[in-house]
């Protein structure tokens, strides 16, 4: 559901709402065999056909206010609340006792049973200003503003027992053995908040520069509800900055030049442990060079880029400990990319792309 309600003249209201579910039957497919998947027939399912299930629901809401000062400056605030229900019981196959002289018709599978129960929370608050401006022959497209969130998560994960099966002829049909145990439930609530300020000036026809700057804090606290209990909290905060240049030598073609950096805190994934509590942030920078054109009057437009990002000290487990995660080193992803998107009649486009 969207509406949106013109208040006064200046003044807007959009409201939203978003609902899915799902209700699958999960599949981890064939077990793998020493150097690949197991020689069986494609079609069998290791799973159980009463015991494995994938079931989600997402709600979101979102409300949106704008109003404009005049002409030149307007104000947005936008409130957004989400709720991701999951419960999900799957099947992983793995073959035991293998040997290269086992024959396959004497293989057996395991049914390692993953499960979990969670739900996941996200509220969001977003005040921003934008504003159109010259200063002498320069035009401006000014954006400040301000964001917060909290998200919250509780995962649990019971522990269930699943008979054995063949591996050629795997049965469908049996069924988890007793009752669950609990493995491990956690409860994690993270905030953040941040504030930025990015200006585009367009100077004369051809050229526009682009800088902006953002300062993060990021808040998480966790815990665990079942033994070996414990509790983890860690804030970290990280200004970040990006900019770009572009050259417009005719109305259809842009060359362009975009720099910025990033940081990953170590409990992005809302997750803490002994060995990550005291980690830092993973620092990231980033560069691209590339070209637009639109051609044959808007019906062709063919992009290119080059691209680097550089991690310049990436999280990885410590060799002489491995209850500790360390600050190990750089790591760096390069690579080109060209698009091609034709509008060939009114019912055909034609959508076509190379990375490398």
């Amino acid at each position: 559901y969207k509406g949106d309600y013109q208040m006064t003249a200046k003044q807007r209201l959009t409201l939203s709402y978003f609902h899915q579910n799902a209700d699958d039957i999960p599949d981890y497919g064939i077990p793998w065999l020493f150097n690949g998947p197991a020689p069986v027939n494609r079609r069998n399912y290791y799973g159980l056909e009463s015991g494995n299930f994938l079931r989600t629901y997402d709600d979101i809401g979102t409300a949106k206010v704008e109003h404009d000062f005049n002409s030149h400056i307007t104000v947005r605030n936008q409130l957004r609340y989400a709720n991701y229900a999951r419960n999900v019981l799957i099947t992983e196959p793995r073959i035991n006792n293998a040997a290269f002289t086992t024959p396959l018709s004497a293989m057996s599978v395991t049914r390692n049973q993953l499960a979990s129960n969670s739900t996941e929370t996200f509220l969001d608050e977003q005040l921003d200003m934008s504003a159109h401006f010259e200063t002498g022959a320069i035009r401006h497209n000014f954006v400040a503003g301000f964001e917060a969130g909290r998200e919250t998560s509780d995962p649990t994960r019971p522990k269930y027992t699943a008979p054995d099966t063949s591996l050629l002829s795997p049965d469908p049909s049996q069924s988890l053995f007793g009752n669950p145990t609990l493995s491990s439930s956690v409860t994690d609530s993270a905030v953040s908040t941040g504030v930025y300020a990015v200006d585009t000036a367009k100077i004369g026809r051809h050229w526009e520069v682009t800088g902006g700057v953002r300062y993060d804090r990021f808040s998480n606290d966790y815990a665990t509800r079942i033994a070996p209990f414990s509790s983890f909290h860690r804030v970290d905060t990280k200004p970040t900055w990006r900019a770009a240049i572009a050259y417009h030598p005719v109305a259809a073609g842009t060359l362009y030049f975009a720099a910025g950096t990033s940081f990953n805190p170590s409990a992005e994934t809302l997750a803490l442990s002994a060995g990550s509590a005291n980690l830092p942030p993973e620092s990231n920078k980033s560069y691209e060079f590339g070209t637009k054109w639109n051609l044959a009057k808007g019906r062709l437009a063919v992009n290119s880029s080059w691209f680097r990002t550089t991690k310049e000290n990436a999280r990885e487990t410590d060799p002489s400990n491995s209850l500790l995660v360390v600050l190990a080193g750089i790591q760096r992803v390069s690579g080109a990319e060209v698009d091609v998107t034709g509008h060939i009649t009114n019912r055909w486009d034609i959508l076509s792309s190379y990375a490398y």
